[in-house]
């Protein structure tokens, strides 16, 4: 599969970032805002770590995945401190950027990017000239949006001093003045919060910044898909490993129906993807151990759409959207989004279909017991022709019974 890999790893970090900020399927673009304000800054006071300040920005929230509204504006530094999850993402957030080739630097920024210039800040009460320079550009960014978020009526000048009455304690003056000075002379930075100008501007930001030095080409997309995939599985209780068990038990089956490598290929990301969309569904329920509401599988069945949504400004993984939107419909026409049926719904989504309900069945859950292989397989066995398509079944049977062996 032929790809640019710089273009394709900038628009798959870019995604991530859609994905923490998914709240009931609407996107929140106060990361896109946060790296727009951040890099702008950064150019001025750190112009050689500009790349890494720009991913840091769009993923300093993924350590509050699991949380269902992440940092709200309204929370004190004493009530950020005390949420437990909250005073932890930092931490959690560099340990997963970390594992993304090429953006060591950036874990780095995530991790300082709550410490204050005062030392009150967390995780680790640094202060003054040991805080990451890129993280106070982060810093001040961050808490501009919050001044947006908290109050839209917030005028130019009013913003600035209420920023400006955090100098020298929660970031420095250096920082504090090249933000000033970006904000004075760039209109677009001081109407930041215009969400359907954002796309454009992180486009255009990526596209102008320097080159992104990326390790090995044949695994860095591999690598972060698969950072990509603990990030959503991080929003459930119950699905530690979901997505990519299922990359692996759908590859089986691909193989074991003589798949071409293209094919395996398509599956294996599309699998680690297509959860994706439910970042955007409460954990509520999501964990909820009983049936659910009408309109909670209402917002529940809406996720293959989510994931679609998102994957398709990927342009490497644009041929993939079909097969995460209808890995929810039924061989006999009865399942999701589209109520599509037999040969109408993809090959792949069929595969995947099959390998996300064995694993949903033999992996513990909160709405039904786990059950053992033997179990699966014959539930599988009873579904077909109706959910599932009876000619992968019956390669299931084969692949999966040897995976007791």
């Amino acid at each position: 599969m032929e790809f640019n890999l710089e273009s394709s790893f900038s628009q798959i970090i870019n995604a991530l970032s859609q994905i923490i900020a998914l709240e009931n399927h609407q996107r929140i673009f106060h990361a896109w805002r946060v790296a727009v304000l951040a890099t702008e800054v950064a150019r001025k006071i750190t112009p050689e770590d500009i790349n890494q300040v720009f991913y840091a920005s769009l993923l300093h929230d993924v350590g509050t995945v699991s949380l269902d509204n992440g940092i709200r504006p309204q929370l004190s530094l004493d009530q950020q401190r005390a949420h437990p999850v909250i005073f932890a993402h930092p931490v959690k957030g560099a340990r997963i950027v970390q594992e993304i080739p090429g953006l060591e630097q950036a874990a780095e920024i995530i991790m300082d990017h709550h410490e204050r210039w005062d030392g009150a800040g967390y995780p680790h009460e640094k202060r003054n000239e040991d805080i990451n320079i890129g993280a106070q550009c982060l810093r001040i960014a961050d808490s501009y949006d919050f001044c947006l978020q908290d109050n839209p009526r917030l005028d130019y000048e009013q913003s600035m001093k209420q920023l400006g009455e955090q100098k020298n304690k929660e970031f420095c003056s250096s920082v504090y003045e090249a933000f000033s000075e970006v904000l004075a002379h760039n209109e677009y930075c001081r109407e930041i919060s215009r969400d359907e100008c954002l796309e454009e501007a992180v486009v255009e930001l990526q596209q102008s910044l320097p080159r992104l030095q990326c390790p090995d080409k044949s695994d860095v997309i591999g690598i972060t898909l698969r950072v990509f995939a603990r990030v959503i599985d991080a929003k459930h209780l119950y699905t530690s490993g979901h997505s990519q068990r299922v990359s692996q038990y759908a590859m089986l089956l691909a193989e074991a129906l003589h798949l071409d490598h293209d094919e395996i290929s398509r599956i294996k990301w599309a699998s680690l993807l297509h959860d994706a969309g439910k970042v955007a569904i409460p954990q509520s329920i999501l964990n909820k151990p009983g049936p659910l509401s009408e309109e909670e599988f209402a917002l529940v069945k809406r996720h293959p759409e989510t994931t679609a949504d998102i994957i398709k400004y990927i342009d490497v993984f644009k041929n993939l959207v079909p097969t995460v939107r209808h890995h929810h419909e039924h061989f006999n026409g009865r399942g999701y989004p589209d109520h599509l049926e037999s040969q109408q719904i993809p090959y792949l989504s069929r595969i995947i279909t099959v390998a996300d309900a064995f694993d949903a069945m033999t992996s513990p859950r909160p709405y039904q017991r786990m059950k053992s292989i033997h179990e699966a397989l014959a539930e599988l066995e009873q579904q077909k022709d109706s959910q599932f398509d009876g000619e992968i079944i019956n390669q299931a049977k084969e692949v999966f019974t040897a995976l007791t062996v």
